[in-house]
């Protein structure tokens, strides 16, 4: 509480909308499913654990 009363109301900043879209991404359940860009090499280590 304190340090949020410490800083004046005008030096506080909303999220840009680019912040909030990652913050719903990273929200997103995963489905396990591989991306079409992931990486083969990593791949093989996935698959052998």
């Amino acid at each position: 509480m304190q340090l949020r009363d410490s800083i004046p109301k005008d030096a506080i900043v909303a999220p840009i909308k680019a912040s909030k879209v990652a913050i719903a991404a990273s929200k997103a359940v995963d489905k396990g499913e591989l991306k079409p860009d992931f990486d083969p090499q990593l791949e093989k280590l996935v698959s052998s654990a």
